[in-house]
């Protein structure tokens, strides 16, 4: 699935990922993104500790939303879980998919 940004009088297909990352402290961020390496480090400047792109997987809103309400009882506050063994799990296979 991917999305349409205008670009001038040209539109240019973009293809989406929902990505997780870790805050130093424990609490994993599922977000989307275009370019999720630099959307982490966008916003590690306004984090107060750092924070570590774990790995992504093909999706747009639609698959973030999913797995936001997928891990509803993980929720910390906005797109912040706490790690759970299931969340750890799914993370541990895009880490093993990705090497």
């Amino acid at each position: 699935m991917f999305h349409v940004i205008p670009l001038g009088y040209q539109m240019m297909p973009v293809d989406n990922c929902v990505y997780f990352a870790r805050l130093r402290s424990g609490p994993i961020k599922i977000g989307t993104s275009c370019n999720p390496k630099a959307r982490v480090r966008g916003i590690a400047s306004s984090l107060p500790e750092p924070i570590e792109l774990l790995g992504t997987l093909p999706g747009s809103y639609e698959r973030e939303a999913y797995l936001h309400s997928v891990y509803a009882d993980e929720r910390i506050r906005g797109e912040f879980f706490a790690p759970s063994p299931r969340l750890e799990a799914l993370i541990a296979t895009l880490t093993e998919t990705a090497s």
